[in-house]
């Protein structure tokens, strides 16, 4: 099964300073490692559940050492983290866009191709990864707004962060389910529309140009 979960660039322990071969090369042999490390832990999910896997694990898998494991990643839940959140990205920044972005759309087609590894990280033990690393990349999005933004009302932006990223995973997991029918695009348009009015509600509207939801400057 082709890898759901693309590794995301990191500065790895290695560095060119400390390596003969041109950086080029060091980066060619970063990518590969992530990858293949990559690979193993979702291999290993599949096989035997979030649960079971482990660092030492994941190492045999993807024929590395543990510390060349350690050198990429700090541990199991450091993998999932980093890797979903080049996924998690784009619905999380459709929140301030007027339109969902087509990279939102693309985002929930590679979760329909891979639903059974998805559906494993969103319903299983995984979860809590997961959503931590979702909340985290609304709260970069809020981060975004332009401030003040305090009233004595408003919840502090982690928790929001949290409630949208609890709400729009409850969404995908059943969706994943393959009942409804929809398609990868309504799916989108429905997390862009529930995640906007989320924002207009617990935030207040921030001060759009009159032509998108990005925020002025």
């Amino acid at each position: 099964m082709r890898s759901p979960l693309s590794a995301k660039s990191k500065g790895s322990a290695l560095s060119a300073g400390t390596d003969s071969r041109p950086p080029e090369t060091v980066d060619r042999r970063v990518r590969r490692t992530r990858s293949a490390i990559v690979s193993a832990f979702n291999r290993l999910i599949l096989e035997g559940g979030y649960a079971s896997v482990t660092p030492a694990a994941i190492a045999a898998a993807a024929g590395v050492g543990r510390s060349t494991f350690y050198e990429h990643f700090g541990g199991v839940d450091d993998v999932l983290g980093q890797t979903l959140a080049t996924i998690l990205s784009p619905l999380a920044a459709g929140c301030l866009e007027d339109t969902a972005p087509e990279s939102a759309a693309r985002a929930l087609e590679h979760f329909w191709r891979n639903r059974r590894l998805g559906r494993a990280l969103i319903s299983g033990p995984a979860y809590r990864v997961v959503l931590r690393a979702f909340a985290a990349e609304f709260e970069l999005v809020l981060a975004r707004l332009p401030g003040p933004r305090s009233r004595d009302d408003n919840l502090r932006p982690e928790l929001i962060a949290l409630q949208l990223a609890a709400g729009q995973l409850a969404l995908i997991d059943a969706w994943l389910l393959g009942r409804s029918g929809h398609s990868p695009a309504q799916i989108a348009r429905a997390l862009h529309a529930s995640g906007c009015a989320s924002v207009m509600a617990l935030i207040g509207p921030p001060p759009f140009d009159g032509h998108s939801r990005k925020p002025t400057r």
